[in-house]
């Protein structure tokens, strides 16, 4: 139960770095954002990492770094770079639901790469997350958030995150939570540091603060999160992730002042539902 509430709570912190990314987005390149984002998170994790283990450097093997790296360049920065401006433009309220609908590619993928069992139950679930996708197609045409290749944007992070996760699950064995979050914190802002001069927007204090938040609440949420999968099957944790698209839906409409349309209050009942069976199918197995 109690890796179970981390990874609820873990949810929660996350969808609130999440609002706070886009609202930085309005006024910051994705990059720029994301940047900001990791390289203000690495230095906090790497206190929380030192606090936990009392390692000044994490007595890691090369496998272990170079697979923690890995899943920060796939998850952290092509992810994260595509899932931001497709928020941007998209709308969160549509874009955050489909790409956290993660759980059900990495039911899917833990098939292929862990061995487990593909169940009949699987089809539905499919057929619900179209049907939700679908729903979270454009506003009217003269509409805000009418950007038409948000969702193929969204569902191509969904995938992504959900391939960093079953590497991750693979890889976090071992490693103690905080130090992992922080080398994939590191590898992801060296990368988004390279791209940084090559893109524009000038950082005013207001979007720094906005970085800031999402950067501390990203720290603690993910180390939640690494903490729970850790303690929990890859398909019984992924459909609790899911738990995010609510938040996110929710967030979105409070802070960001969104206005979904009521099929994509449709689409998001949809998608959670899929996870919601997904859920069931690990609880049940």
């Amino acid at each position: 139960m109690i890796y179970i509430f981390y990874t609820i709570l873990g949810c929660f912190i996350c969808a609130i770095a999440q609002v706070a990314g886009t609202a930085a987005t309005r006024d910051l390149h994705p990059v720029k954002v994301c940047f900001f984002r990791f390289g203000l998170a690495a230095p906090m994790c790497y206190v929380l990492s030192v606090a936990m283990t009392g390692d000044a450097v994490p007595d890691l093997t090369l496998r272990q770094y170079s697979m923690t790296a890995l899943v920060g360049l796939i998850s952290w920065v092509v992810g994260a770079i595509i899932f931001f401006t497709a928020m941007n433009k998209g709308g969160m309220h549509r874009v955050a639901p489909v790409s956290n609908s993660i759980g059900i590619w990495t039911v899917l993928l833990s098939v292929i790469f862990l061995g487990e069992k593909f169940l009949p139950m699987f089809i539905p679930v499919i057929i619900l997350l179209g049907i939700g996708v679908a729903c979270m197609g454009p506003a009217p045409k003269n509409g805000a958030h009418n950007w038409r290749p948000a969702i193929p944007a969204a569902l191509l992070v969904s995938i992504l995150w959900a391939v960093g996760i079953i590497i991750t699950k693979i890889a976090v064995a071992g490693v103690p939570y905080a130090t992992f979050v922080f080398i994939k914190l590191t590898a992801a802002a060296v990368a988004l540091g390279a791209m940084y001069p090559f893109v524009g927007g000038k950082v005013t204090r207001k979007t720094f603060l906005i970085c800031l938040l999402s950067a501390t609440t990203l720290v603690f949420g993910d180390t939640l999160l690494m903490a729970g999968l850790d303690g929990l099957p890859a398909s019984v944790w992924a459909p609790l992730f899911a738990t995010t698209i609510p938040f996110g839906f929710v967030l979105s409409i409070i802070f960001l002042k969104e206005n979904p349309l009521r099929r994509n209050w449709l689409g998001m009942i949809f998608i959670f539902a899929a996870a919601a069976i997904c859920g069931y199918i690990a609880a049940a197995g």
